[in-house]
């Protein structure tokens, strides 16, 4: 990899260092140094400067001079109520994640695990999109454009993993990923290259060569500019904004690694393998946030209810309906034991018959009174 891409952590944690910095923030620097060390990568450690330093800036305004080992529940609070008033939760909840790491390599202690704060949960919006909205997209697509969306949607690679691939890391049929976790070069793990992304590279590479030829770099980034330059990772969401625009498509990054997961969803994969080829450390994630969150389950759910409600108001009607026609069944087609078939007649003529032709003791012996005689048999018995 180019190496212009990266910085080593001593940089990192220099680059972002200001002047008339907080008392409690004093060292920050040193806190970043010793996380360089255990291998936290440079995108973290920049992570982790930011938040604890505005933390600590936001703490000297709402108390001034005052020093880490000084806070507790009610700074903290304080700290919390400020930060979500100028930031959303998602990113109040990780500066002070940050703090909490520095206070604990500082004084000891986490000040805000201490504080043990209450947080609202902040819906997520995620973009997806279908296996057509993909084929549209890649209709659209250029050689390069190609290979990022067959990286994503067949392999699952996140953005920074796509971005920074290394030509060096295709090898033996598969491809070496870089993934999230600690470490230099974070959790490396293989995988067996798929039939879509072979095509693109197989479009992709040539062109390459000639970028590479005309502009004389010596860059390994496998994703170039046309200037032979590596492509910053988050320029790989205006990439895709152009080609979405072409295909009549709204697409993230992201969205191409959610398909990946439904996709295998849809092919019966199971939820262990799905984990591991989402390279997800437990199988729980893997549900939580790519299946469990598919808009497409929530809306066959809703409309098998209203299917059921629909059919449950036809079964109302329908009984209801039979109810009254099965009533004047019973008192005309169905004899007693013994007795012949009545004809169909209706309802109220028959039932008057049945009462004007009964008797005491047929009453009594059948058990059921008027009803059990037959309008026919009545009629063959009634004395002339």
């Amino acid at each position: 990899m180019c190496d212009a891409v990266f910085k080593s952590g001593s940089q990192v944690y220099q680059s972002i260092s200001i002047s008339n910095e907080p008392r409690c923030a004093a060292r920050v620097g040193e806190f970043l140094a010793w996380m360089g060390r255990r291998g936290r990568k440079p995108k973290t450690l920049e992570g982790l400067g930011r938040g604890a330093r505005r933390c600590c800036e936001t703490l000297d305004a709402l108390y001034p001079g005052i020093r880490l080992e000084d806070v507790g529940e009610e700074e903290v609070a304080m700290l919390q109520a400020d930060l979500l008033s100028r930031y959303r939760t998602r990113s109040a909840r990780t500066y002070m994640q940050a703090l909490g790491a520095y206070s604990k390599w500082l004084v000891g202690r986490d000040v805000v695990e201490d504080a043990r704060l209450m947080w609202n949960s902040e819906g997520v919006e995620r973009l997806w999109i279908a296996r057509d909205d993909y084929r549209a997209l890649y209709r659209e697509a250029g050689p390069r454009e190609r290979v990022m969306l067959a990286l994503g949607a067949t392999m699952g690679l996140r953005r920074e993993e796509i971005m920074t691939l290394d030509v060096a890391q295709i090898r033996d049929g598969g491809i070496e990923i870089h993934g999230k976790g600690h470490g230099p070069n974070g959790k490396v793990e293989w995988r067996p290259m798929s039939e879509s992304v072979r095509r693109a590279l197989d479009e992709w590479m040539p062109v390459r060569s000639e970028i590479v030829a005309a502009t004389g770099t010596g860059c390994r980034a496998l994703i170039l500019s046309r200037k032979g330059t590596p492509v910053a990772p988050n320029q790989m969401n205006r990439v895709l904004d152009t080609v979405g625009r072409r295909a009549g498509v709204k697409v993230t990054p992201h969205s191409l690694r959610r398909l990946f997961a439904v996709t295998m969803d849809d092919a019966g994969t199971d939820l262990e393998t799905m984990a591991r080829m989402m390279r997800h450390n437990s199988p729980e994630t893997t549900m939580r946030c790519y299946l469990k969150a598919d808009p497409r389950k929530m809306k066959a759910a809703s409309s098998a209810v209203d299917r059921l409600m629909a059919a449950r108001r036809m079964y109302y009607i329908y009984h209801s309906r039979y109810s009254i026609v099965a009533r004047h069944i019973v008192l005309t087609m169905w004899p007693a034991a013994g007795e012949p078939k009545c004809q169909p007649r209706s309802a109220n003529a028959t039932y008057a018959a049945r009462l004007s032709t009964a008797t005491p003791s047929s009453s009594s012996s059948s058990g059921r009174g008027a009803r059990s005689i037959c309008p026919t048999t009545a009629r063959s018995s009634a004395p002339t």
